[in-house]
């Protein structure tokens, strides 16, 4: 559908992206579910072919998919603390395996770390997502 469309489409689904994280912004603990959808929208929108071993290998042009990672999702991984939701955790795990070939082999090694050092204390499902920072396809 978006084929002759995809200027629009986005531009959309853009605003509804932009609304969501606005919405998690004024209040997160209670609004995470806002972030939830719009990490999940961006990824949807953003995704125009993948393969499972390489995960997303043609991205939408009119997005820019890292500047998106640094400004929304990477603090999700990067906090010590427990006032991120575990499924924005697991969001932002699954975001950076999806989007695995966009992003530096610098910054993939710096996330595994990152990663790697939270991910003893931290809940369940986010462990489980963590599990795929085990796999020889994320660092390319």
């Amino acid at each position: 559908m978006s084929v002759g469309f995809e200027g629009h489409i986005t531009e959309i689904i853009m605003k509804f992206v932009n609304q969501a994280l606005a919405t998690y912004k004024a209040g997160p603990s209670e609004n995470w579910r806002a972030k939830d959808a719009a990490i999940c929208l961006f990824t949807s929108i953003a995704s125009l072919g993948s393969t499972a071993g390489q995960g997303v290998t043609s991205t939408n042009v009119l997005l820019d998919v890292i500047s998106f990672f640094s400004e929304n999702v990477y603090s999700d991984l990067v906090t010590e603390d427990n006032s991120i939701h575990p499924i924005l955790q697991v969001n932002a795990i699954r975001f950076i395996y999806t989007f695995r070939y966009q992003v530096s082999t610098a910054l993939l090694l710096q996330l595994y770390s990152d990663i790697r050092s939270w991910v003893t204390v931290n809940e369940g499902a986010a462990l489980n997502s963590a599990a795929c920072t085990n796999s020889p396809p994320l660092l390319k």
